[in-house]
This record gives structure tokens, sequence and C-alpha cells, in this order.
């Protein structure tokens, strides 16, 4: 989706209801986008505006249905950590994504002591910095936060990286198999139903491009890699209570 206005070559009836008119927006964006999942559609403060989600797409819809703007709507009465009601908007939904995570599909490092937040970590096994975050796990368990580990293997399917976690998911011992993985030794395993793949789209889902990228538990999504202290302070700052 380009960052212009599109013409959807479509037009919707006068006085619908704003239910009706945002299930014809549903429909005709999915039309328009095919292979795109609509996931909410919204009335925005801006006068006969729609927001779409779409994964990690956000569309702003006319009424009409005619015209789609992808790009960010700014408040600009609101402080500037605020005004963006697009990022507002893609972290709701990433909180929502969120929920539906399963910690059996994860490599879980928990605290050592009261757990104060938690982070979700997509890593590549043969990411550099990620290593490098790896590093601060005992670091940061001490200090209350909770460490998730998904796949994210930049490489897509197929790759090294791709075979190197499908086989620390498959192992007796997820989390010795990353352990050893992270100092590049190697890892084997027989093959088994995992989620990996799953993951991976997942993480194009929450506009994961990267890694080291940390979601944070109030959907807060931070690319790179940040020394303990600082990831310390950040996790506690964007934790739900």
């Amino acid at each position: 989706m380009r960052r212009l206005i599109a013409l959807l070559g479509i037009s919707f009836c006068t006085g619908l209801g704003a239910d009706e008119i945002e299930d014809q927006i549903q429909q005709k964006v999915t039309q328009a986008f095919p292979g795109v999942k609509v996931e909410e559609v919204s009335k925005t403060p801006f006068a006969d505006i729609y927001q779409v989600i779409a994964g990690p797409n956000i569309l702003y819809v006319s009424q009409d249905g005619r015209y789609a703007l992808h790009g960010e709507m700014l408040d600009l009465q609101k402080p500037q950590e605020e005004r963006n009601i697009t990022e507002s908007a893609r972290t709701h939904n990433r909180v929502k994504l969120l929920k539906n995570l399963k910690d059996s599909d994860m490599v879980i490092f928990p605290t050592t002591d009261h757990r104060q937040a938690r982070i979700t970590v997509f890593t590549d096994i043969d990411c550099g910095y990620c290593r490098k975050l790896h590093e601060e796990i005992p670091a940061l368990t001490k200090a209350g936060i909770e460490v998730r580990y998904m796949s994210f293997a930049r490489q897509g399917k197929g790759s090294e990286s791709f075979k190197k976690a499908e086989a620390i998911w498959c192992s007796s011992d997820r989390t010795k198999a990353l352990e050893k993985s992270m100092l590049n030794e190697a890892v084997t395993s027989a093959a088994c139903s995992n989620p990996i793949e799953a993951q991976f789209q997942l993480a194009l889902q929450l506009g994961v491009r990267g890694t080291p990228s940390i979601l944070m538990d109030d959907g807060h999504l931070m690319p790179g890699y940040l020394p303990a202290k600082e990831l310390i302070e950040e996790a506690i700052k964007h934790r739900r209570d």
C-alpha cells in the first residue's frame, strides 16, 4: 500500500447507519486489496473519515468509500508523545494480538524475583545484536523483567536461521537449545510440528521488520538493541498493570 491517496472505485448509498457504513468499508477495502485481512473499522475524529486496521497497515477511508489514504494521522492539539493517532491504533492492535499468544509457543526466561514487567522479543539466531541482547538476560530477570522469546528468521522459510529456530523449538529443552545456539553452537533435533512460520507471519502483522524487536505489554514496539539498564526502564514504563 502506497502513502498516497488511492482511488478505490467504490461508493456507498446515503442514509446508512454507522455500523452499516463500517461493514461496507470493510467489504470494499477487502475487495480493493485482495488478500488483506481487515481487522477493525472505526470512525476517526476527522469528519467522515474512517480508520481501517489491516495487520501493520492503517488506512483512512472516506465515508463514501471512494478514497483511501495510507499515512500518519496526527492530533496537533495533543502533546507530541500522544498526538500520533495512527501509532496509537497500531499499539491497540498489538495489545489485542498479544492476548492470543501462548506461553507454550515461546522460550521464556522468568524473573528471579517479583515480576515488574515482561517483554516479548522477536529474535533471529544469526543476528549479532540479538546475541548481544541475550547477554543481558541475567540483568533483566534479576530486575524483575520476564523475557519471552519468539522467532523471526529474517530471511524467511527455508533459510538457515529458520531451520535453526525450528531445531530449537523442537528440542526437548528449548531454553538450553536457545542458549547453545546464541553461543553459536550447533543444535540438532528431530523434526516436529512447530510455530516458527506462524511466528514469522505474526511478526510481520505486528510491524516487525528487523531483529531484535522488543514488544512491550502495552503494545509499544521497540526496534533494535538496548542495554539492560535502558531496557529495564522502558519495560517498566510500558507495562500493563
